[in-house]
């Protein structure tokens, strides 16, 4: 669907996209910390990637870097927006489940990632995301 290209649009922008993707497809019994990709270094830089976009940048700025490309042209402005919400609700979700995966013991992440990577609470990327819609 439109509002699944757009939510990987933006993941893919900042890396996401790829580390999700083995999040999903890793071996259950091998700690995600030793997967290529979602190493620590690897996870680190793709998470401050995605917090640049989410709490940097210029609110100022004509050009919102989570909003849905070409969202604008629709017409309808009650399916305008559910198009960005949806697009938000996927993103906040996305970074949910890398956020739950560095903090589960069994992928070996320990506690010094928290802070290597600069974890962000969910709900609170939620609610600075669903604030841009």
């Amino acid at each position: 669907s439109y509002t699944q290209l757009a939510a990987s649009a933006v993941l893919r922008r900042c890396g996401l996209l790829e580390r999700l993707r083995r999040l999903q497809t890793s071996e259950p019994d091998v700690p995600l910390s030793c997967v290529a990709g979602l190493d620590l270094e690897s996870l680190s830089i793709a998470m401050k990637n995605f917090y640049a976009l989410v709490f940097g940048g210029n609110m100022m700025s004509s050009v919102d870097p989570i909003s849905p490309p070409k969202v604008g042209l629709i017409q309808n402005s009650r399916m305008r927006n559910r198009a960005k919400v949806a697009v938000v609700e996927m993103i906040a979700d996305a970074h949910e489940s890398i956020y739950k995966a560095v903090l589960d013991p069994k992928n070996e992440y320990g506690m010094e990632a928290v802070s290597a990577i600069g974890l962000r609470n969910p709900e609170k990327v939620a609610l600075v995301l669903s604030g841009r819609v």
